[in-house]
């Protein structure tokens, strides 16, 4: 999967900033706005690859959950904080998310600072498939754990053991479903 939904996201920010049109965009016009929308996806995709390189704490992340799925969240949107976003399924029943604030520079081709990670790990409960073939995810709440780099530290020191947090994963429980839930999770695959 590329990273095709940031692209859509971009074109459908596009649109929403433009103003209703007069008259018929020429196709060169056009094929200029296309041009401009391939630059971009080769934008991002040439910045999520650097940054993934970039960050210490996503090296160690992949190091120890070799995951692919990382994507921008507020990409080329200046008036909020973007984000460097990770995911990885663990034992079919968890996700364990890496959250981290950063900076582009100005023409968005390269991070720029690296603000201190987030991590969560959300238990899922039950899924469900509707009537229309659609999945229904319940998480269980009272097991979502939440916690930033000193506890990733010590995460990292046990080779991804969460024991040293005091986290006692059900590892030989999988949860129905799961497997289809997670590849429909598969927002941005890195290329590599």
């Amino acid at each position: 999967m590329s990273t095709q939904l940031p692209k859509f996201l971009l074109l459908i920010s596009l649109v929403a900033c433009l103003q209703v049109p007069t008259r018929v965009p020429t196709t060169e016009e056009l094929q200029r706005l296309l041009k401009e929308l391939k630059k971009s996806g080769k934008d991002y995709d040439a910045a999520l690859g650097q940054a993934v390189k970039d960050s210490s704490v996503v090296r160690q992340f992949r190091e120890l959950f070799p995951t692919k799925n990382f994507f921008f969240s507020n990409y080329r949107a200046r008036s909020v904080t973007s984000q460097l976003l990770g995911r990885v399924p663990l034992h079919s029943r968890y996700v364990l998310s890496l959250d981290l604030n950063i900076r582009f520079n100005d023409d968005w081709t390269r991070v720029t600072d690296f603000a201190e990670p987030a991590f969560q790990l959300t238990e899922v409960e039950e899924i469900q498939r509707l009537e229309d073939g659609r999945l229904y995810v319940s998480f269980n709440g009272d097991s979502q754990k939440n916690f930033g780099k000193h506890e990733w530290d010590r995460l990292y020191e046990a080779s991804g053991d969460f024991s040293v947090l005091g986290i006692q994963l059900r590892k030989d429980q999988p949860i129905p479903l799961f497997d289809e839930y997670w590849k429909k999770q598969e927002v941005g695959l890195l290329k590599e």
